[in-house]
């Protein structure tokens, strides 16, 4: 761990790298596809997937919580994370409102992002990671419930 004023970079070791590529793929498709729609009226209204866009909205409200968090925590790659992760899932949610029929960027998007969750349970369950005075059981409970949304995102997306 190196610091600069207060702010430091951790090592995150091979399944947290793995979990951010994973995920990282996930959020340049939610970004992607936002561009991909833009100009497009936006429509929540009689959306046929809009349970799957509520949930896609809850968690991205969920990524401005977390980014308040990075920055409180002041650790570099987290931060830098949480702001890209951010904008990946704030892109779907918009791509989506723009293309109701939008199949195959949600379910990329959601499978890469559960894949790089799952890594992320691995990274947990392997270094005993611990932050925010929360012991690793709770942070591992935490994961798999993201886990379970994501899948349960990939079935609203498929049916």
């Amino acid at each position: 761990m190196s610091e600069m004023s207060g702010w430091r970079i951790v090592n995150w070791g091979l399944y947290g790298w793995i979990e951010t590529a994973l995920k990282g793929i996930a959020l340049v498709i939610g970004v992607a596809a936002a561009l991909n729609t833009s100009g497009a009226p936006l429509a929540l209204d009689g959306h046929p997937r809009l349970l799957a866009v509520l949930l896609l909205i809850g968690l991205s409200l969920g990524t401005l919580v977390q980014l308040a968090f990075r920055v409180i925590q002041r650790e570099v790659v987290s931060l830098l994370f949480a702001v890209l992760n951010t904008a990946g899932h704030a892109g779907m949610v918009l791509a989506l409102l723009r293309d109701p029929a939008l199949q195959v960027a949600p379910l990329l998007f959601c499978g890469f992002y559960l894949l790089g969750e799952l890594a992320k349970q691995r990274f947990l369950r392997t270094t005993g990671y611990v932050e925010g005075g929360l012991d690793n059981a709770v942070i591992v409970r935490t994961s798999l419930f993201v886990v379970l949304v994501y899948a349960a995102l990939i079935v609203l997306f498929i049916v």
